[in-house]
C-alpha cells in the first residue's frame, strides 16, 4: 500500500507535468508558426528588383530586335518574288537636246581665247559675241600713276566675269583693238572701234601684270 505521501506526490506531479508539457507544445507550435511566416514572407530587395526588371527588358528588346528581323527578311523575301520596273534612258532624244541646248547657251554667251603672250606682261585676246548681245563689259578713260589710258572700267554681270576670267578684268588696260593703239583715243573713237564687230581683237594689259604699282 502506498503511503498518503506516495499518492499526495503522485497527485501533485501530474498537473505540472501537464502544464509543462502545454509550455513546450506551445513553444512548438510559435516556432513553426514563425518559421513559416519567414518562409512565406516576401522580402524587398531594391538591387534585385532592378535586375530582374533590367533582365526582363532585356528579353523584351532582343524579342523585339528578333522581331524586326523577322519582318524585314519577310519583306525582302516578298520584293525578291515581285516583278520591278527596269528604268531605260531615251538616249537619242536627250542628247539631241542637250546639244541644242548647249549650242543656245554659247551662242548667248560671250567667248573668248589667249593667243599671245607678250615680253611685257601684255596679251593678245580674242573675243566674240553673239550678234545681237554686246560684249558685256564698259570701258573709260583713266589714268595709273602717271600713265593715261582706256581701261575696263565694270562688268555686266558675274557671269560675263565668268566668262572672261583670265583674259579679261576689270582694272585691265586695252592698248590696242583690232591693231589700232587706243592709248591716246578719246571714248567715242574706242566705242566705235568696239561697235558693229561680232569678232574683235584686243591688246590687254592686266592690272596684276603693270610694274608701276
Amino acid at each position: 500500500e502506498k503511503s498518503d505521501f506516495s499518492l499526495y506526490r503522485s497527485r501533485s506531479s501530474s498537473p505540472k507535468k501537464t502544464i509543462l508539457e502545454r509550455m513546450q507544445t506551445l513553444t512548438k507550435n510559435a516556432k513553426s508558426a514563425l518559421q513559416k511566416a519567414f518562409s512565406t514572407e516576401r522580402i524587398y530587395r531594391p538591387e534585385r528588383e532592378e535586375r530582374m526588371e533590367g533582365q526582363k527588358g532585356l528579353q523584351r528588346s532582343k524579342s523585339f530586335i528578333r522581331g524586326l528581323t523577322n519582318s524585314f527578311r519577310k519583306k525582302k523575301r516578298k520584293n525578291r518574288g515581285s516583278p520591278t520596273a527596269e528604268v531605260v534612258p531615251q538616249t537619242g532624244s536627250n542628247s539631241e537636246w542637250n546639244d541644242q541646248t548647249n549650242s543656245q547657251n554659247t551662242q548667248l554667251n560671250v567667248l573668248g581665247q589667249l593667243l599671245q603672250l607678250n615680253l611685257d606682261g601684255s596679251q593678245v585676246v580674242e573675243l566674240t559675241k553673239p550678234p545681237t548681245k554686246p560684249y558685256g563689259f564698259f570701258v573709260a578713260r583713266g589714268r595709273v600713276r602717271n600713265s593715261k589710258g582706256v581701261f575696263v572700267s565694270r562688268m555686266r554681270d558675274q557671269e560675263t566675269q565668268k566668262q572672261l576670267a583670265g583674259l579679261l578684268d576689270i582694272g585691265d588696260e586695252i592698248l590696242e583693238i583690232d591693231g589700232f593703239n587706243v592709248k591716246d583715243a578719246d571714248i567715242m573713237e574706242v566705242n566705235r572701234l568696239m561697235s558693229n564687230k561680232n569678232t574683235m581683237l584686243l591688246t590687254v594689259l592686266p592690272y596684276i601684270c603693270r610694274k608701276d604699282i
